[in-house]
């Protein structure tokens, strides 16, 4: 047996989208499977193509009583006006993470039925539900890196800190990402730890409806305008995301392509909307920004623009662009992390450097003035993304992974040679 834990499974998020794909590959070894999520949640009769009868799922939704957790939402909604000034935010991150690591979250503990061959944690962000398992003597526990050191650092070298430690505890790491990996493996109490390499893949089936769509039709539904040159950023609203660097280029950007139009699509965090909203203001023009918020049209956004922005600090292997790769949506990013892996500049799209966000024009500017170049882009990053990055070749790569892991213990006493897709 195979014991999967998560916090997040579905939702708007990455890791809860992409714990579906994981879950999907884990399936894929053949083997029973013990789903361990931390809120209610009912498997499908299957995932990415492979059944789920031999599968069963528990949920941790019930650590915290009604009374607690409103109790938690309302000191939530008391603290957020003083996570908006970095530097109280960096401070409370610090006293959080002291706090945790003195008396440590109690949820409730969770006994496996049966004694497992292999424990697979789906993010740092899962590590507490790990924390709670009744983990069987010596049972090897994975974990699935989702993020990168750039999750952390922002928080202050505290926080970082504690999610090195968290990793150290794992038999073995699987990233998401290559380079995320290098950055990660400098770490010296990291670098004895075996470490493989699987990446993302995106919902394809959601793609392969879209592109079999009309995509004026589905722009007309949307409510953008025929004339108007529409770019998407479809990310939570937050400073590590980047939209502020976006917005401060808007003047730029509608003097170079007057028929702009920015469409920000995902949830508020922190009132950080509002500041983005203020800044168009200044620059007198908040009728070229657009919110949307959390939405289930997301995708269909992506694919109905003109182009993709994403203007992140850090970001690990994002899936929103494997989508727009594999929706034929051109690319506009930040070189950081995992995104060079997915798209080469002046190939597959443009990248630019986190400290030069008015490199962005450029890239932006091809997509709407050079159509055969930004034809060629959209075609190079849509076969790659095939050829690199399918959900098929995650699910093969999981469960080859897997069930080495689990058939070879002695896999786990080296670090493995990574597999570099082309």
């Amino acid at each position: 047996m195979i014991v999967y834990v998560t916090r997040w499974l579905g939702g708007y998020q990455g890791a809860g989208k992409s714990a579906w794909d994981a879950l999907g590959g884990i399936l894929a070894t053949g083997r029973d499977v013990h789903v361990v999520a931390g809120h209610a949640v009912e498997l499908p009769a299957e995932v990415a193509g492979h059944s789920t009868h031999r599968a069963q799922v528990e949920s941790l939704g019930g650590r915290f009583s009604s009374v607690q957790r409103e109790a938690i939402s309302r000191s939530r909604r008391l603290i957020r006006p003083l996570l908006r000034e970095p530097r109280i935010a960096k401070l409370l991150h610090g006293v959080h993470d002291r706090l945790r690591e003195k008396i440590g979250q109690k949820p409730r503990e969770v006994s496996i039925p049966a004694a497992p061959s292999l424990i697979v944690v789906n993010s740092l962000g899962s590590h507490d539900e790990f924390l709670s398992l009744d983990r069987p003597h010596k049972t090897p526990a994975v974990l699935i890196v989702r993020e990168s050191p750039g999750h952390y650092t922002h928080r202050g070298e505290e926080s970082y800190r504690r999610a090195v430690q968290s990793m150290t505890g794992y038999d073995a790491l699987i990233f998401v990402s290559n380079r995320c990996r290098d950055a990660w493996l400098q770490e010296s109490a990291l670098r004895e730890v075996p470490a493989f390499y699987v990446p993302n893949c995106c919902e394809e089936p959601e793609v392969l409806a879209l592109r079999a769509s009309n995509r004026t039709a589905i722009r007309q539904s949307l409510g953008f305008a025929a004339d108007r040159f529409v770019a998407v950023c479809v990310a939570s609203l937050q400073h590590r995301k980047g939209q502020d660097l976006l917005v401060s280029q808007l003047p730029r950007l509608v003097a170079r392509i007057p028929h702009l139009e920015l469409h920000l699509v995902g949830a508020d965090s922190r009132g950080f909307g509002k500041e983005l909203r203020s800044m168009a203001r200044q620059a007198g023009l908040e009728r070229r920004l657009c919110f949307h918020g959390a939405s289930d049209s997301a995708l269909a956004c992506l694919y109905a623009a003109d182009a993709l922005v994403l203007p992140t600090r850090a970001e690990a292997m994002p899936r929103v662009v494997l989508e727009a790769m594999a929706l034929g949506t051109p690319i506009v990013a930040t070189s950081v992390d995992g995104i060079p892996e997915l798209v080469q500049h002046d190939a597959g799209g443009w990248l630019f450097a986190v400290d030069r966000p008015h490199e962005m024009l450029e890239g932006l500017s091809i997509i709407a003035h050079d159509q055969p170049r930004a034809h060629r882009w959209v075609a190079e990053s849509e076969r790659r993304y095939w050829a690199a990055f399918s959900r098929d070749l995650l699910t093969r790569r999981y469960a080859e992974l897997l069930n080495n892991l689990v058939d070879s213990p002695s896999t786990m006493t080296f670090t493995h040679e990574l597999t570099r897709v082309a």
